[in-house]
């Protein structure tokens, strides 16, 4: 291997060792001869495109859990009320209300 093509494959090495171990931060800084410098740019430029679509996933992923925070408390408030109505029409105290027959007749029901 000629020993420029070999100073580009050391220069990447441990930066690809990185980016296996998620450690997305990592670039290729040193430029590389000038025929495979465009290779560099490319690596360099799909990291960091990398980093902007995974910080995009945990933003939304944060919006989830608090959308799901919010959707778990509403759901939990909904059954307390449900659970209270029930035991307050399973004990007869439910509310009146006062239904008409098409506006002729008036009926109550407790």
């Amino acid at each position: 291997m000629p020993p420029q093509l070999r100073d580009c494959v050391a220069q990447a090495q441990p930066v690809l060792h990185n980016l296996n171990i998620c450690r997305i931060t990592c670039e290729i800084d040193e430029a590389f001869i000038p025929a495979l410098d465009q290779l560099r740019l490319d690596f360099n430029a799909s990291v960091a495109t990398l980093r902007t679509a995974l910080r995009k996933v945990g933003e939304n992923a944060f919006s989830i859990d608090a959308s799901a925070g919010e959707l778990s408390a509403a759901a939990s408030n909904l059954s307390m009320r449900t659970e209270r109505q029930a035991a307050s029409v399973g004990n007869g105290r439910g509310p009146r209300r006062d239904y008409r027959d098409h506006g002729r007749n008036r009926i109550l029901l407790a």
